[in-house]
Parts: structure tokens; C-alpha cells; sequence
């Protein structure tokens, strides 16, 4: 059934300064409040203790009173697309490959298997087990049966309830973005999904049958993904027409649901509504200029929106070691990590048929050119099968830095979602930031500041005289 929202609540640049600054009454002294969403991705809670995703890569856990602390990983170079917090303390992962993973208690993440889905949202289930659905943060273009939209599975993985029914797009290869979204695991044994592209949040119980469904008149939803052709002065190039709407799910601790969406066709806002999870009613919206906030919610429903920075602890971040490598540069020798060791290094993976790389190439090898090369290095990993178009590309733009060729087997190794993929790693080899895909002068800025801020941690540089 379709319900009408309730009392929305503009939240302006003036309101959201006043939020953050009453944050540290309502966030500390023993306050229940819990951190649902960090930047832009929702938390996973489980009894008095969450976790979520750090923008980093890394894994962060969380206790009410907005309590933030870094939780160790040791998760081999893998990039991390989904945590789930488990009973008893368990963490669930997804890999960009999409496999499922659980963190042991001295950090080490292993697998555990795959699910129905080439990669999949999870939720642990209570009773044991996990529900699973199509990821809305990373998806395959590839034509898959149609089947529910989202599935239990019990400790074994083997399906022991479905939710739904899967869309069926005109265009069989945007199957799974179709039916991408969120999932919620809910106290009766249940779940709620939320689909990625569509207006829609519906409720379900332990065996999948409806409870209830919900649309808020949200008009850019998008009823069939489909390919268009988009020409310009640059060439033609094929892309995917589609508008984002549901964001992310969380269960706060005042007993609400809660749903981030965009209010419009854009990711630069979003609107966050509260809704009753018995009658699938809208209790009360915030909008907020951005897509990615950081939000607090208490036992009474009060919302605040706290700096992220100021809730992480004092003491640095547990950074992970980049996995090594050693593979064959574009001539006659050799590309190693130990080559790098005492510097601050760039790593980009990238291909030669990869679109964003011809773009983001360029603009890495004139950051790095900025630098002093014997403290800032700048390497780069083809996962190029044809040597001969890897060397081509590097030929025709004319790069001079290290250029490694993994003879496509790097993804395999490495678990990164796609090209272009940039690592930052520190003097010791850790990571310190990685980013999949190329987002233009705002991620190079980004870049140069955590390379500033390492060399000068580093070596604080001499006065000039």
C-alpha cells in the first residue's frame, strides 16, 4: 500500500551547523545515541555494539554513545564492500569480488563461501543465518535468472526463505542493477529491502510473505534501466540510464527504520524518513545538503549530525599492509614493492581499454611530477592480458614511471572492484587510502593533501633561509 509522508523537516546549512554543535551534549555522559550512518553508509548494529566501513577501506567499530573505534582487519588487499555485525561480536564482509567473509577475533578475514548473488548486500538474520540481496554499492552486468528480490540463508548458505519477486528489465544485462538495493534484517526474523532505483521499501517476514509496502512519491525513480548512446566532442560512449533513490537502511535505537534517499535525480542531497516498521507509515523526514552524512540517532529520536572526525579516537589509525608484488615491467625487467620501501606511493591499476584510466593517468603523473621522487613514488599495474596494448597506451601519452603487467590476474589478487583503482600506501607499505574509480580534480586534491600531510609527519621540512 502506498502511504503519505509525514511532518518533513528542512534542515538548512544553519540548522545542520547548530546539529553538529549540540552533538557532543547528546553524544556523550552515557547517551544512548548510535552513529546510523558514517559518511554515507549505513551501520550495522547487533545488541549494544556496530560496525561500519571507513571511506579508507578500513573497518570501524561502534558503541552507543557514538563511541568510534578502529577494529583490526587483516584482510590481504582486499576491497571491502559491505560489514554486517553478527551475535556474539562476529563481523560479515563482502569482497569486491563478492565473496562472503567473516573477521575472526585477531582480525583475520576468511571466506566463507558465495551467495545466490554475483555480489550481494547482507544482513545477518536473527536466529542465524543472513539475508542477503543484489549489492546497490557495486553490480555485474550480466543476464541472471529472475528470482526474489531477496533471500535468507541459513548457517550453511543454503536458501531457506525468498522475499519478493525480481524485476525483469527490457535489457536482460541490467538485471542486477534493476534489482540492486539494501537489505535490514528485522527482530521478528524478517527483513526489509529497499531497491536501489526504485521508490519502494517493502517489508517482509520470516518466510518472505508482505507485511507491507511503501512509496513516498519520489518521481525519479526508474521504472526500466536501459543503454543509451552519449556523443560528444570527446567520442561516443555508452552509458547506463538510471537515477539512484534508496541509499541505505538502518534500525535505530528508538525502534524506527530508517531510509536515506535522494529527494531528486542528484547524489549532492538526501533526505532521511523515519518510518513505524509495524505500519510502513512515514513518521518524520530531515533533508540534508549532502548525500554522504555522518547522522546520530537516540532512544527518543533526536537526530544529530556530528563531525566524523571529532568521534574517531586520538591515537592513528591501525593502517593494513598493502599485499607485495613483483611482476614483469613493460621492457625486460622487473617491478617490486621492496623497490619502493621508505617512500609514499602512489599504486594505480589500470587497463588500456579502461575509459577513466586515459583520464586519470595524465593527471597522477603531473601530481607526482609536483613531488621530490626519492620520498613520493608513483607506480603503475597494468591488468592488461595484451602486453603489446600495454605497451601502446604508455607509449602514446608518454609516462616515464614504473609501469608493471599482471597479465590479468591482478583483480584475482588484489579484490579490487574495478579501473581505475588507486591505492596510497605510506613508507612502511600500509595503506592509507584507496579509491575505485576516477572522480577528477576533487579526489586529486584529496590525494595531495593525505601526501602533504604524510611526508610531513614524516620529516617536518627545513625553514627555507
Amino acid at each position: 500500500m502506498t502511504r503519505t509522508p509525514g511532518r518533513v523537516l528542512l534542515v538548512s546549512a544553519a540548522s545542520i551547523a547548530a546539529l553538529a554543535g549540540v552533538a557532543a551534549f547528546f553524544l556523550g555522559r552515557g547517551s544512548d545515541a548510535r552513529i546510523l550512518w558514517w559518511q554515507g553508509r549505513a551501520a550495522s548494529w547487533a545488541g549494544e555494539s556496530g560496525v561500519v566501513l571507513d571511506p579508507d577501506g578500513g573497518l570501524l567499530t561502534l558503541a552507543a554513545g557514538a563511541r568510534v573505534e578502529p577494529l583490526l582487519l587483516r584482510a590481504a588487499g582486499r576491497t571491502l564492500l559491505a560489514a554486517a555485525a553478527a551475535s556474539g561480536g562476529g563481523v560479515w564482509l563482502v569482497d569486491g569480488a563478492g565473496t562472503l567473509l567473516r573477521r575472526d577475533e585477531d582480525g583475520t578475514v576468511r571466506e566463507v563461501g558465495r551467495t545466490p548473488f554475483d555480489i550481494p548486500a547482507i544482513a545477518p538474520a536473527r536466529g542465524g543465518g543472513i539475508w542477503v540481496a543484489r549489492s546497490a554499492v557495486q553490480f555485474t552486468f550480466r543476464p541472471e535468472s529472475a528470482g526474489a528480490a531477496a533471500v535468507r540463508l541459513d548457517e550453511r548458505l543454503r536458501p531457506a526463505a525468498t522475499a519478493g519477486a525480481a524485476t525483469i528489465p527490457a535489457n536482460p544485462f541490467l538485471s542486477q542493477l534493476a534489482n540492486a538495493g539494501h537489505v535490514l534484517a528485522m527482530a521478528d526474523g524478517g527483513a526489509v529491502f529497499a531497491p536501489f532505483i526504485r521508490d519502494e521499501v517493502a517489508r517482509y517476514d520470516s518466510a518472505g510473505a508482505v507485511v507491507w509496502r511503501l512509496s513516498r512519491g519520489l518521481v525519479h525513480a526508474t521504472a526500466d534501466p536501459k543503454l543509451i548512446v552519449v556523443r560528444s566532442a570527446s567520442g561516443t560512449d555508452v552509458q547506463v540510464d538510471y537515477a539512484p533513490v534508496n541509499l541505505g537502511l538502518a534500525a535505530g535505537p528508538d525502534g524506527m527504520l530508517y531510509v536515506l534517499s535522494t529527494p531528486r535525480a542528484t547524489t549532492a542531497e538526501s533526505r532521511l524518513d523515519a518510518v513505524d516498521p509495524v505500519r510502513g507509515s512515514v513518521v518524520r523526514t530531515w533533508r540534508f545538503a549532502t548525500a554522504l552524512p555522518t547522522l546520530a540517532i537516540d532512544g527518543r529520536g533526536r537526530l544529530t549530525q556530528p563531525d566524523p572526525e571529532e568521534l574517531r579516537p586520538g591515537t592513528p589509525r591501525r593502517r593494513q599492509p598493502f599485499p607485495p608484488f613483483d611482476v614483469p615491467d613493460l621492457r625486460t625487467g622487473r617491478v617490486r614493492s621492496a623497490d619502493f620501501g621508505g617512500k609514499v606511493t602512489l599504486i594505480n591499476f589500470w587497463a588500456s581499454w579502461c575509459r577513466p584510466c586515459r583520464e586519470e593517468m595524465p593527471a597522477l603523473d603531473s601530481l607526482w611530477g609536483s613531488y621530490d621522487p626519492a620520498r613520493v613514488a608513483l607506480v603503475a599495474l597494468s591488468d592488461d592480458v595484451s602486453l603489446a596494448d600495454a605497451r601502446a597506451f604508455i607509449a602514446e601519452l608518454g609516462f616515464d614511471f614504473p609501469v608493471g603487467f599482471g597479465r590479468g590476474g591482478l583483480k584475482a589478487r588484489y579484490h579490487y572492484v574495478g579501473l581505475p583503482h588507486t591505492v596510497l600506501l605510506d613508507a612502511e607499505n600500509r595503506v592509507i587510502r584507496q579509491w575505485s574509480g576516477y572522480a577528477g580534480p576533487a579526489q586529486l586534491r584529496t590525494i595531495g593533501a593525505l601526501i602533504d600531510a604524510e611526508l610531513s609527519a614524516a620529516r617536518p621540512r627545513s625553514p627555507h633561509h
